[in-house]
């Protein structure tokens, strides 16, 4: 499951131009996670928000590294940068409260950020903010 996920995740992408996407994505796909982690943190700090991303979910989803407050921030750091798959995701983990305090306010705020690039409609979330029981 988690190799599938991760080959889904390298498959998705397209690379930029910058020598080190093809060594993390060959890496992740090999399971080399340490060696991945290492490129992708290199694409970081070149700005590449996809790079925030991935890092994330191998945090998120236990790819070599299992830590879902670093998964948040991680995903924040790409969200930050309008990256619309992290803020819907960065949206899930302010939901179900994994790794950052349940908000359901920031859920749809970020929900809504990624609705801006048409990554996820968030009347759905809406319609569900009635069955919650966290206090405003």
């Amino acid at each position: 499951m988690l190799r599938r996920l991760a080959i889904a995740i390298a498959l998705g992408l397209s690379s930029p131009a910058s020598a080190g996407w093809d060594e993390a994505l060959t890496a992740l796909n090999a399971g080399n996670y340490e060696i991945a982690l290492g490129e992708l943190q290199a694409l970081h700090e070149e700005g590449y928000a996809r790079a925030d991303h991935i890092i994330a979910m191998m945090h998120h989803h236990g790819l070599g590294v299992r830590d879902l407050a670093k998964a948040a921030a991680w995903y924040e750091k790409a969200a930050e940068r309008d990256y619309a798959p992290a803020q819907n995701n960065l949206g899930v983990m302010y939901e179900q409260g994994l790794g950052v305090p349940k908000d359901l306010v920031t859920a749809y705020m970020w929900y809504a950020l990624a609705a801006v690039e048409r990554w996820y409609d968030f009347r759905e979330f809406g319609r569900h903010l009635g069955d919650s029981d966290q206090k405003y």
